[in-house]
């Protein structure tokens, strides 16, 4: 008979409306555990989770399709919700301009680079207009480089349209560069360690991105 494991102990945070918070932690304490329960796809054992307005989940594959193109891509939860319409289908549109992805609406995911389909998995999120944005170590399988341009380029995007972000990560820099508060967990079952609330002088000294 399976033996039940505890992965989390007495966990618990808040987060203002348009905060960036960073999730670190020691590899299988829980982390990624948190984000699927903020989402609704598996129930605490005990406690609540209370949100406030609906959630966007970004995972660590973009989980592109290869037989739909880019846009057909960014519209596959609106058609599954069936919440297509003129003003949807204008926003899409407005956003792949604004991201740089307009001219490739027509191609699809084998033909993009790897920073390009990290940017069409987060206007597809963005279109569902989430409050909160869970992002699960979506930089992950990118090279060096490619993942700091994409990390500045999911950084504004998440700006400009003033989201509440939940980042999971592995890499410090990264979350110092991206977030305005760091939870570190401890070793499974895992209960926070510390919350580092990142000063005006760590903004100004942040690398490798520039605001």
């Amino acid at each position: 008979m399976d033996r039940e494991i505890k992965v989390l102990d007495k966990i618990s945070f808040s987060i203002n409306h348009g905060e960036k918070v960073a999730i670190v932690g020691p590899s299988g304490c829980g982390k990624s555990t948190i984000l699927n329960l903020i989402s609704n796809l598996i129930k605490p054992s005990s406690g609540d989770i209370v949100t406030n307005g609906d959630v966007g989940y970004m995972f660590q594959r973009d989980y592109l399709l290869a037989w739909r193109s880019v846009y057909k891509n960014i519209t596959l939860g609106l058609e599954i919700k069936g919440k297509i319409s003129k003003e949807k289908k204008k926003q899409i549109i407005e956003l792949l301009k604004k991201y740089d992805l307009y001219e490739f609406k027509d191609r699809y995911p084998h033909e993009l680079s790897g920073g390009m389909r990290q940017r069409v998995a987060l206007i597809r999120t963005l279109v569902m207009e989430p409050e909160i944005l869970l992002l699960d170590e979506p930089f992950s399988s990118l090279d060096a480089q490619s993942k700091l341009l994409v990390n500045e380029d999911v950084y504004k995007i998440v700006s400009k349209e003033e989201k509440t972000v939940i980042l999971v990560t592995h890499d410090i820099s990264e979350a110092i560069a991206f977030c305005d508060k760091i939870i570190v967990l401890t070793d499974r079952p895992a209960r926070i360690k510390k919350v580092h609330e990142i000063s005006f002088d760590d903004l100004e000294n942040r690398t490798p991105m520039k605001r």
